[in-house]
């Protein structure tokens, strides 16, 4: 875990050296999105953490808004610059397990929280069909 911010580097600069010298400030047609792009990003960050909290509060758990804020943005940074089939789930479980949490209760937290996330689906689905 302590070499993703490595990785993340070095993915940052394959692309800077596949762009081979063009200036982004000339491609980008509106930049103002750019500025818009970035409560987009934290919005759903923040919401995820705060269901983490609420979640690892219900089970009596001490991991509180910035464990799970930290847990979070560790996993969809590891999802970003690992292969799919490696981030996500393992890895919020590591995470989860380097803020204290037992490996019993992380893999309840994250089970909780994808039971959620499917009654919510199925529920809207069942809403749009009327």
């Amino acid at each position: 875990l302590l070499l993703l911010p490595l990785v993340a580097l070095a993915n940052v600069a394959l692309l800077i050296w596949s762009l081979d010298g063009i200036d982004l400030s000339r491609r980008l047609a509106a930049p103002g999105l750019l500025a818009l792009a970035v409560p987009l990003v934290l919005v759903p960050m923040m919401v995820n953490s705060f269901r983490l909290a609420l979640w690892s509060r219900f089970l009596g758990l001490d991991l509180g808004f910035r464990g799970a804020l930290k847990v979070v943005t560790g996993a969809m940074v590891t999802i970003s610059v690992t292969p799919f089939a490696t981030g996500g789930v393992p890895f919020k479980l590591a995470f989860l397990m380097a803020e204290g949490v037992s490996p019993r209760s992380a893999a309840t937290l994250i089970s909780f929280q994808t039971a959620e996330d499917a009654l919510v689906m199925f529920g809207l689905f069942g809403l749009g069909l009327g």
